[in-house]
């Protein structure tokens, strides 16, 4: 399983995002040949130990935005990945 590294970024005076990062999985030696991928996660989608812990989102579990940086960085394996979690959530776990 690909490591993905988490970090928590400071976005204005109260609020923070978490990025999620995964290595290019088949690094180039040219700089130029290596892409960014940037994903932004959906409605329900958080870290995963936050949706096991969750009633409404614990089935879900295997979408959390762990495992979405390791599908993208299937996907593009030449990029560094960063999954985007936003700093705040509404009404039912929806992010704004």
């Amino acid at each position: 399983m690909r490591s993905v590294l988490s970090r928590t970024v400071s976005v204005g005076a109260n609020a923070t995002n978490t990025i999620y990062y995964c290595a290019p999985a088949k690094p180039n030696s040219s700089c130029c040949e290596t892409g960014l991928a940037i994903y932004f996660g959906g409605d329900i989608q958080d870290g995963e130990k936050a949706m096991r812990e969750n009633l409404r989102s614990k089935d879900f579990a295997n979408y959390c935005l762990e495992n979405a940086a390791r599908k993208v960085s299937e996907c593009f394996p030449q990029s560094h990945v960063m999954v985007v979690r936003p700093a705040a959530m509404v009404h039912g776990g929806t992010f704004r």
